[in-house]
């Protein structure tokens, strides 16, 4: 049987066991929401093994708020900011993202154009974060571009904004039907979302993309995946009709972006319909 564990609370710099006062190195347990966000920190006694929880200042220089912390404390949000960063000129905001292994920040950053960049360069993949970390940030960057660019935009540019979100909500919904399929096609999320969103452009490639929603036909065994379906479906047509060069082309062989195997984003060919081979990470 365990003996329970003794929370110091708040030690700053030095722990010391209250049993025995010898000095505790503590193991880094999860991130603390507040301002400033804090560590918490897990140890045994190193002399009497008592079990010891306690907090500390975070790891990041200037000491930063979090503004939200994920349930399982391993990940947090440093804060959400204006404006370009690093070589992203056309930055709207970014959010801040500590990550389990500590002190080194990652940027997720909102474009002009209302699409999302996942760190600093192509190593850095949304795949490589935990659903609900990616779901949390991404909504947080669209509330803050909502409120800088949203009652500003044009409306050509709120026609590219609604094209970036239908290109975002296909490339997920693709992933997330055939995920296995998805990642054989691009080399990551944000692969498969440029070339959806180059497609959209192409008369050919909605009509395409269109009948392949239609073929797959109802998916009794996801409620949400069938709904997101019909939601594309509806909102594609809508797309395809705005264009007469697009009814025109409707049913013609279309040209469509390439990506590793030459299929966009809900037009592969080798998802078969009804089927669905695996789920997200």
């Amino acid at each position: 049987m365990t003996s329970k564990i003794i929370d110091l609370g708040f030690v700053g710099d030095i722990a010391r066991c209250p049993k025995c006062g010898s000095k505790v190195q503590g193991e880094f347990s999860k991130y603390v929401a507040g301002s400033p966000g804090l560590n918490e920190y897990r140890s045994d006694c190193p002399e009497c093994r008592t079990k010891l929880r306690f907090r500390g200042d975070n790891w990041f220089v200037g000491y930063p708020d979090f503004q939200w912390v994920s349930p399982n404390g391993k990940w947090a949000v440093m804060g959400i900011f204006d404006g370009p960063v690093l070589d992203f000129d056309d930055a709207v905001a970014h959010i801040e993202l500590a990550s389990p292994e500590g002190d080194n920040a990652v940027p997720i950053i909102i474009l002009r154009d209302g699409s999302i960049v996942w760190g600093y360069d192509e190593d850095y993949r949304r795949s490589d974060y935990p659903e609900g970390v990616a779901r949390e940030c991404e909504r947080r960057l669209r509330q803050r571009y909502a409120e800088l660019v949203g009652s500003k935009q044009t409306r050509s540019g709120s026609a590219r904004s609604d094209m970036s979100k239908l290109a975002v909500d296909l490339t997920n919904w693709y992933r997330d039907f055939d995920t296995y399929d998805f990642k054989d096609a691009y080399d990551s999320w944000e692969d498969a979302y440029r070339k959806t969103l180059a497609g959209l452009s192409d008369p050919g490639y909605v009509s395409a993309v269109i009948g392949f929603l239609e073929e797959v036909d109802d998916i009794d065994y996801d409620d949400s995946l069938e709904a997101r379906r019909m939601d594309l479906i509806g909102r594609l047509r809508r797309l395809e009709g705005g264009s007469a060069s697009t009814r025109a082309k409707r049913g013609s062989k279309p040209r469509l972006p390439t990506s590793r195997r030459s299929n966009p984003a809900g037009s592969g060919s080798k998802v078969r319909k009804g089927s669905s081979k695996g789920a997200r990470r």
